[in-house]
């Protein structure tokens, strides 16, 4: 007689994983569902819901499988937590997996080794694909790294011009109000000087006059007595 499938919930980071161990645990299984979940610590994970069947004997019987934390009263379903799976390497070879052959027994040896065959052949394509990404990733990197230090170079290298132009350009206009205020200090001395000399000049010319104004008085006189 057939017995009622059991539903099993796992959580855990790698999916491959969650699924290899289910099988190895209970042979035949099913994918009732599948949602992402974030585990303790913060990480991204996957969690199973998976419809199985027990292992039967050959006389039809039952056999015992793995025990399973039992859940709590109020959980309708059968929840197995398992730790956190560390994520596939980036840099390195892809791990090597152990054959199939050795994982399954019973009379649903042959099903569950085609299954856990091709868990085993998505796992190993799943290291492949994250070590391509992971080199790819580490190029790209590289590439960017090199690129910004190239970047960063030629700011450098405009800043300093920059700042080599602007220190000349203060440079020049400092002289150049040097030049200006020297010039005005000169001009102002020399209007100084020139005051004084139309001063004194006009001061000559007045006693030019004034001796002149004598002179020819005297001369007058003389003559004036002279003609007497």
């Amino acid at each position: 007689m057939d017995l009622e499938p059991s539903v099993v919930t796992v959580t855990g980071a790698d999916r491959s994983a969650l699924l290899m161990d289910l099988t190895l645990r209970f042979g035949h299984i099913e994918l009732v569902s599948e949602r992402s979940v974030v585990l303790p610590g913060g990480r991204q994970g996957h969690e199973l819901t998976v419809r199985h069947r027990p292992f039967t004997s050959e006389l039809g019987g039952p056999l015992s499988a793995p025990p399973v934390p039992s859940p709590p009263a109020s959980s309708l379903q059968e929840t197995v937590a398992f730790p956190a799976v560390p994520d596939e390497p980036v840099h390195g070879e892809a791990p090597d997996l152990p054959p199939a052959e050795s994982f399954v027994e019973g009379p649903d040896a042959a099903e569950a080794r085609a299954q856990a065959e091709r868990l085993v052949a998505d796992a190993r394509a799943e290291a492949q694909a994250a070590l391509a990404q992971g080199r790819a990733d580490a190029e790209q990197l590289r590439a960017d790294a090199r690129e910004e230090a190239t970047r960063m170079r030629a700011a450098a290298v405009a800043e300093r011009e920059r700042a080599a132009a602007a220190a000349q350009a203060d440079a020049e206009r400092r002289i150049e109000e040097r030049v200006e205020t020297a010039i005005r200090e000169r001009s102002a001395e020399l209007e100084g000087a020139l005051r004084d000399v139309r001063a004194r000049w006009a001061q000559l010319s007045a006693e030019i006059e004034a001796r002149l104004d004598a002179l020819q008085r005297d001369v007058a006189g003389r003559l004036d007595q002279g003609a007497e």
